[in-house]
């Protein structure tokens, strides 16, 4: 697992060590954040427990206040140099185990030097520590999550079997909307009814082409129905047969007057089956109902494509997520992307930076759209992205850390 595991002493740094857990929970998950007065159960051993939890996590944070150093017992020797303390007991173990530990100078505390500390602990004071201060609270606290990410995100000499993993609170982006599939749901399906309607007519039509016979014919009448005239034609067969029949279209006004002369198609097996030959009567219908479906396909298609290719874009983006490498890349700046505008305003995407391992070649990602430049936010922070290590083409840019107003388009309602 990746976690946080925090030292400090309850009479040198107690208010400092609540608050920080309560930052940091906002960010990671709260299973990721141990803190001995919260994080052990009654009942349970409490050096056994310690042990499991700076085994289990990535970084150890050593919460060095004024007096951490020279806090004594009740006969006047430094606790920390006491083989059975606690504080002394957890940073040792976290220096052996290859856990990333990093001091974080309260207020005004100082690092100790090697010299200072017992035999187990000198290593510490060779990690660059961090501040923590009143003063400068959202600051410090940003920059010791940075130091946590790095701990996740990267694998410390000597312990490549360890695999980072992706934080909880790891940002994958919005899943898409479901109220555009809705809303062309009902479209798209008016225009398959009306396109396949459309294709029926143009089968049955093209069938009875294939079948039938043509002649010429007489208009011998026009009836009329709610001023629709529909001719009446006489013609003969070719075996010599009289047939007349009311055609089964009309307009208004006639299309024909009565004398007129008129091809005819007709069926053999079925004569009174007989049409006039127009280009109307033979694929108006058609032309009709394909145009109305594909008109409706369109209107009801484009938005179910927009929100299916964002869900499926969601799922992708989930996938790296579980399979993916997180890494840790340097803010560069902003980039706005004039492709896209929303009204009238164009979104940035944030460019990060990261230096390939192998061929020291710097590698640029860039985030999702943005609509407020948040570069007063990520000046001089480091930013996590996820990357397939078979592709870099495949990537995410975490902005968990960003306020949805910053993430947000214009016109679209905030997040509750």
């Amino acid at each position: 697992m990746s976690g946080v595991f925090i030292s400090y002493r309850r009479d040198d740094a107690m208010g400092y060590a609540g608050s920080l857990v309560r930052e940091l929970q906002q960010t990671f998950n709260p299973d990721e954040v141990f803190m001995d007065i919260s994080g052990i159960r009654g009942g349970e051993e409490f050096p056994e427990v310690i042990r499991k939890k700076i085994e289990a996590v990535n970084v150890m944070l050593v919460l060095i206040g004024p007096q951490w150093l020279d806090m004594r017992d009740q006969e006047g020797k430094r606790r920390l140099h006491e083989e059975g303390d606690y504080v002394r007991m957890e940073v040792a173990l976290g220096l052996k185990k290859g856990v990333r530990v990093v001091p974080v100078l309260l207020g005004d505390a100082q690092m100790p030097s090697a010299d200072q500390l017992p035999e187990d602990l000198r290593d510490l004071a060779t990690r660059n520590a961090v501040w923590l201060s009143n003063r400068r609270w959202d600051r410090d606290v940003d920059q010791i999550k940075d130091e946590i990410r790095k701990a996740f995100f990267s694998v410390e000499p000597g312990d490549e079997g360890r695999r980072p993993l992706v934080p909880s609170g790891f940002d994958p982006g919005e899943s898409g909307s479901s109220f555009l599939l809705w809303i062309g749901l009902p479209f798209f399906l008016i225009g398959l009814v009306f396109s396949a309607v459309g294709v029926s007519i143009a089968l049955e039509q093209a069938a009875f082409g294939a079948r039938a016979l043509e002649v010429e014919g007489t208009v011998v009448d026009l009836r009329a129905k709610d001023d629709v005239f529909r001719p009446v034609v006489t013609f003969n067969t070719l075996a010599g047969r009289s047939v007349t029949f009311e055609s089964s279209t009309g307009t208004k006004p006639p299309q024909f007057a009565v004398g007129d002369t008129v091809g005819v198609l007709y069926d053999p097996s079925h004569i009174q089956d007989a049409r006039i030959k127009t280009a109307t009567s033979s694929w108006g219908l058609y032309l009709i109902f394909g145009f109305l479906g594909g008109l409706f396909l369109l209107i009801g298609g484009g938005p179910m494509f927009f929100a299916m290719r964002k869900r499926r874009r969601w799922k992708e983006r989930l996938r790296l997520l579980k399979e993916g490498r997180p890494i840790m890349t340097s803010f560069i700046g902003m980039e706005v992307d004039g492709s896209v505008s929303i009204n009238g305003q164009n979104p940035y995407r944030i460019v990060t930076e990261w230096e390939h391992p192998v061929t020291k070649k710097a590698v640029r990602f860039q985030s999702e759209h943005v609509w407020k430049d948040p570069t007063t936010l990520l000046r001089q922070r480091s930013i996590a992205v996820v990357i397939d290590p078979n592709n870099f083409e495949r990537y995410l840019v975490d902005l968990s850390e960003l306020p949805d107003e910053f993430k947000q388009a214009p016109g679209r309602r905030k997040k509750k």
